[in-house]
């Protein structure tokens, strides 16, 4: 709260990567750089990245206010690159000048696959990004190129249900795997077991430690 560089997540950004991240807490800013997942995101001597982030909080600041990230630059040089990738942002955002729905202000940025809500911002201005109505945000399709599957799958980065996160995306690493009714009614299936029988070289059973129950999927250590 209050001063420049203020984020969610992260103040001041610097040769940095952020991935697998969100922020959901309202972020109230002084006079510039706020933003809802960072306040100040720069590349000076290395590429700095953002991909596979949100925030849904509200962010207010007088200049360069954004919902993901309130100021964004790359070095003077174009020596190095800050990229945005596969991320999205959702808070209302209240600013005077270069007040983005998902970026306040850019000079540089590469930007992909990455929205902003237009109906819950309340800003149709943005620098970068797309932005998206509610319905269309709450859509699979608009994250064509994301890797998202319904319900939380732990191959996949992201998941998507109605009753979960506000029916926005989610990252699948803070939600236990399930389908969507399982995520829903807080039901999650049971991991599949398996008898593992240890042979000899003989090729008879190692009777001692056989059989074990094994969880498919996990990683299992060999007795001793």
């Amino acid at each position: 709260v209050g001063g420049t560089n203020v984020g969610g997540l992260v103040g001041y950004l610097q040769d940095g990567v952020i991935q697998n991240s969100f922020a959901s807490g309202s972020v109230t800013g002084g006079t510039a750089a706020v933003g809802g997942l960072v306040g100040y995101a720069v590349a000076l001597t290395s590429n700095s990245a953002i991909s596979d982030s949100y925030a849904v909080g509200t962010v207010s600041g007088t200049s360069a206010v954004g919902g993901l990230v309130g100021y964004a630059v790359e070095n003077s040089f174009g020596s190095f690159a800050l990229s945005i990738t596969d991320s999205y942002a959702t808070g209302n955002i209240t600013g005077s000048v270069n007040a983005g729905g998902l970026v306040g202000f850019s000079s540089g940025t590469s930007v992909v696959s990455s929205f902003w809500d237009l109906n819950t911002s309340g800003v149709s201005r943005g620098v970068v990004g797309s932005g998206k109505t509610t319905s269309q945000m709450l859509d699979t399709s608009t994250y064509s190129s994301w890797d998202i599957a319904e319900g939380s799958i732990a191959s996949n980065t992201w998941g998507i249900c109605p009753d979960i996160n506000g029916g926005y995306p989610f990252l699948t690493i803070f939600y236990p795997t399930g389908t969507c009714d399982e995520l829903r009614r807080g039901v999650m299936p049971q991991p599949q077991l398996v008898d593992f029988t240890y042979l000899l070289p003989d090729g008879r059973e190692c009777s001692s430690i056989s059989p074990q129950q094994v969880q498919v999927g996990t990683m299992h250590v060999l007795p001793g």
